[in-house]
């Protein structure tokens, strides 16, 4: 399929099913009003931590059931299920995005430590390489059936972006910076945006959930071309 087709293959997933939508966005706004609440109570601060990472993980499981599923030519969304093999994928995957936010933060931190600007180059090199990884990650694990390993072999993740070719290869990163930045980072932490509460729900309740869905799928789409080719 070309980028047209793609986009509106995602298109059509995501509107199917509307009550995994709904759900979608219960689980967000739950996940974003508790990590906005403010609180010295600490007993109520872990309970809110820990609610908030199990629906982090549920999220988390979700959006690789829709890369797998899409992987195995599956045209409909998964149905979210809640039981521990469910809650598991989602620690996999969250531990995934983990250790590459950890790799990059110690990377920034060198560049910022180190003077010598050849080295700054090399670290910013090694940054980009570490960015365009996490990416394909979750798609390259899927390509390899789940393998953990597989989410970080640089190697084979750069032959699935070369397989794809570039405009679609640059259209997936586009497309995965959206997703990480708007969806993981904004939806579980609202106040940075410094936004309306009554904006903040409809983000939360129906626009994010939305996007990942469409993108997530859109994402997959190029994983199902790299088998298909």
């Amino acid at each position: 399929m070309n980028l047209y087709d793609n986009v509106h293959n995602a298109f059509k997933f995501t509107i199917k099913n509307w009550k995994v939508i709904i759900l979608l966005g219960i689980i967000l706004s739950i996940g974003a009003s508790l990590t906005e609440m403010k609180t010295d109570n600490s007993i109520l601060l872990t309970i809110s931590i820990i609610i908030s990472t199990i629906l982090l993980f549920f999220e988390e499981s979700y959006r690789y059931k829709i890369i797998e599923n899409t992987i195995m030519g599956d045209n409909n969304p998964p149905k979210p299920e809640f039981n521990t093999r469910f809650l598991k994928e989602g620690m996999i995957e969250s531990s995934i995005l983990f250790i590459y936010t950890v790799i990059a933060l110690v990377i920034s931190q060198l560049i910022d430590m180190i003077s010598d600007f050849s080295i700054q180059t090399i670290l910013s090199i090694l940054g980009i390489i570490i960015f365009f990884s996490v990416i394909a990650s979750g798609i390259n694990k899927a390509l390899h059936d789940g393998k953990f390993k597989s989410a970080f072999n640089l190697i084979e993740i750069f032959a699935f972006y070369k397989n794809i070719g570039f405009k679609n290869a640059l259209f997936l990163i586009i497309t995965g910076t959206i997703s990480y930045t708007l969806i993981i980072e904004c939806v579980f932490d609202f106040g940075n945006l410094n936004l309306t509460g009554f904006i903040d729900i409809i983000i939360s309740f129906f626009l994010s959930p939305i996007l990942l869905v469409f993108l997530t799928r859109l994402m997959a789409l190029f994983g199902r071309e790299a088998v298909n080719d």
